[in-house]
């Protein structure tokens, strides 16, 4: 039976609680509801997210309740005390919820230990109570997501990458399709076409914060990846920089002068970036040499120079000429470093 993200979600919710209920009553717990309450929290949609969740929700919100015990102890039992740092671990929490899941466990941890010293009835044993309850419904979310109707955040990421790759290179295409054609692309053209390949990176990046997590567990390599989408955001940050400079450039007289050697490095850009989903999608691939090193950048340089020293063009021109390279060349070396990752993570592999 095909059942949507939705149902699944509801059947380890239940699944994942009834283990946790049968544990509580089987061991006799004092303080059971808490083991339950917290496999509940970390149910999530993917294994990866509920391991992220189980990892700082376990961390945060002992170390809340270790901050919270220990100044339980400096300020005693003065319930005027209590309760300000009651509403203080409230105020906390409420302020971070939305912005910071990690910071906004560590506050309920204070809120746990101040309303039971409210009560005159926290102590050292509830600590301890508190800790391996904790963990054991972070144990019980973990394993019940991860094998029962499991969605994996790494599957999601490596569908997500050749998509996002896809789309980067059309908008590369797009940008020096209209240069050829001495054509510019409207700013506000430009600008939707970055920003929602934009969105797409960081959405990408958003899929392996997750990912990496179900990656520690099955001790898969992650190190080279993270690298990888450090240099995909800095790629395009100069992919961005270029398609605005080029909007500028390609109608102007320079752009002509200096146009054959142009057109060779974006077909060299799109030659490398053709080559990096090949080796995304485990396809066969070849290293390229740096456009750096090609006779057609020795010929801009010397082209550039003798129109300099006549003063063909006026500054302005120059300067996004100048502009225009300076950007290409860092894209093709940060597209080369990507390469470079993908191959060397083949290798090991």
């Amino acid at each position: 039976m095909n059942l949507s993200a939705e149902a699944k979600l509801g059947c380890r919710a239940a699944v994942a609680v009834l283990i946790a209920v049968f544990i509580s009553h089987f061991f006799h717990l004092n303080r059971g509801y808490w083991a339950v309450l917290t496999t509940l929290a970390l149910i999530s949609q993917s294994w990866g997210e509920s391991l992220q969740k189980a990892y700082t929700r376990f961390g945060m919100t002992i170390a809340g309740c270790i901050f919270a015990y220990v100044l339980f102890l400096l300020i005693g039992h003065i319930h005027a005390l209590v309760v300000v740092c009651l509403l203080l671990g409230i105020f906390g929490m409420a302020y971070f919820f939305a912005v910071s899941y990690a910071w906004a466990m560590f506050f309920v941890g204070i809120i746990v230990v101040f309303i039971f010293a409210y009560l005159g009835l926290w102590s050292l044993q509830l600590l301890w109570e508190r800790i391996y309850e904790t963990a054991l419904g972070c144990v019980i979310a973990a394993v019940v997501t991860g094998l029962f109707m499991p969605i994996y955040s790494r599957q999601k990421f490596y569908r997500k990458l050749p998509e996002v790759l896809n789309k980067f290179k059309d908008l590369m295409a797009l940008t020096f399709q209209n240069a050829k054609k001495h054509d510019a692309l409207s700013s506000t053209a430009i600008h939707q076409n970055l920003n929602h390949l934009f969105l797409e990176i960081k959405t990408l990046t958003k899929e392996y914060a997750t990912a990496k997590y179900e990656m520690i567990i099955l001790l898969q390599q992650r190190k080279s990846m993270e690298l990888f989408l450090h240099k995909l955001e800095l790629a395009f940050h100069y992919l961005s920089s270029l398609a605005v400079t080029l909007r500028l450039l390609a109608t102007q007289p320079i752009y002509l002068y200096s146009e054959p050697e142009l057109e060779e490095l974006w077909l060299h850009l799109e030659a490398m970036l053709q080559q990096i989903e090949l080796a995304v999608n485990r396809q066969g691939f070849q290293c390229l040499p740096s456009w750096d090193d090609s006779k057609s950048r020795s010929l801009l340089q010397e082209k550039f120079m003798q129109a300099k020293l006549a003063e063909k063009f006026n500054l302005n021109e120059m300067m996004q000429l100048t502009a225009c390279v300076y950007y290409s060349r860092m894209l093709d070396t940060v597209l080369g470093e990507m390469l470079g990752i993908l191959a060397e993570d083949q290798i090991k592999k």
